[in-house]
């Protein structure tokens, strides 16, 4: 889903790994340099995205299906299905009794169309 730059994954990552096992307690220095090179070394634009591959059979076919969804902000691509879920709900789409998880109950096709509207930007494939 996310990556850091090139320099905290290749060099604080590891040496954060190191200070922990020789000191447990030195958390907030760990913190302060995942901090420093997290601001030092990023730079924009930022973008978070999250992407399903699956493959199976579809009509007797064998297939290949690809969805992505990214957005510059990784809160609002949190919060923005989830709102996408709530509107449909309202509508009184979904509604079942008992405990549902938000997945089970939206309409995917619809839920990828509120995303984008609210300005995610959304990518489907399918072989």
């Amino acid at each position: 889903m996310a990556g850091g730059p090139w320099f905290v994954d290749w060099f604080v990552y590891p040496a954060a790994m190191a200070i922990l096992k020789l000191l447990p307690y030195a958390t907030k220095t760990v913190g302060h340099l995942l901090w420093w090179g997290m601001t030092r070394f990023q730079r924009p634009p930022y973008r978070t995205e999250l992407i399903v591959q699956a493959r199976g059979r579809h009509a007797g076919q064998m297939t290949h299906f690809e969805a992505a969804v990214s957005h510059r902000d990784a809160y609002e691509l949190t919060a923005i299905p989830v709102a996408a879920a709530i509107l449909q709900y309202l509508e009184g789409l979904g509604r079942r009794p008992g405990l549902w998880l938000m997945g089970h109950l939206a309409d995917p096709r619809r839920l990828l169309t509120d995303m984008k509207r609210m300005g995610v930007k959304v990518r489907t494939k399918m072989d």
